[in-house]
């Protein structure tokens, strides 16, 4: 049995064991398409999604000229690749952008995530 694959399983309990304070969030990455020139835009295509299990570390007001909120999280790293190619990410109705990776332990990234308010 390898320590890395012990680690994971660990990650992976420590976040069920959480119940209801890890919660769902979905993932998104755009799909880049092929510019097409008779239209002079850019197919839409929907987004790649990725079903993940993140943990509300500490949330922030800031008001830098306009509202935001800003929210540190701890997300599995499990499945995810590369975090850097995903653009949001959507927790229950919320859509929100993901901001400076803080820490990445190989198992567990903590990063922000930024939102403008309305």
């Amino acid at each position: 049995m390898s320590y890395v694959a012990l680690i994971e399983r660990s990650v992976t309990k420590a976040f069920s064991l959480l119940k209801d304070l890890a919660r769902p969030a979905t993932l998104l990455k755009s799909t880049q398409q092929e510019f097409d020139f008779s239209t002079l835009a850019f197919p839409s295509a929907p987004p790649t999604e990725t079903i993940v299990s993140i943990i509300f570390v500490s949330e922030l007001k800031k008001s830098s000229g306009k509202n935001t909120m800003e929210r540190t999280v701890l997300l599995q790293s499990k499945g995810i690749v590369d975090l850097t190619t995903y653009d949001a990410i959507s927790i229950d109705t919320e859509t929100w952008k993901l901001g400076p990776i803080i820490q990445n332990s190989g198992f567990v990234y903590e990063l922000k995530l930024l939102r403008d308010l309305a």
